[in-house]
């Protein structure tokens, strides 16, 4: 552990939560297929983190959202993208949600 740092796994995770944000917003239920992250540079501790996501293609089966995390004073210190699959209503029943 670095002193004053955010552990890569938080920002990470951080990210991954808020990539299922436009699919709910739409009313579209998805599950993760893959996710690419890019750690550009340390977070600091006791800094306010705000991160965006943002829905940047779909199809039927498929839909991909991108995130990313910018600090006003440190600039971007991640980004995340990832392919959400959506599911049919058979698989919504079968899964229960």
């Amino acid at each position: 552990m670095w002193p004053d740092i955010t552990h890569g796994g938080i920002i990470t995770t951080l990210l991954y939560e808020v990539l299922e944000n436009p699919p709910y917003r739409l009313g579209v239920v998805t599950m993760m297929k893959s996710m690419d992250t890019g750690l550009r540079r340390p977070a600091k501790t006791g800094k306010s983190l705000v991160a965006e996501s943002w829905p940047v293609d779909s199809s039927d089966r498929n839909m991909i959202v991108s995130a990313s995390l910018p600090v006003e004073d440190a600039g971007l210190i991640a980004e995340r993208s990832t392919v959400l699959v959506v599911l049919s209503q058979r698989q919504r029943e079968r899964l229960r949600v």
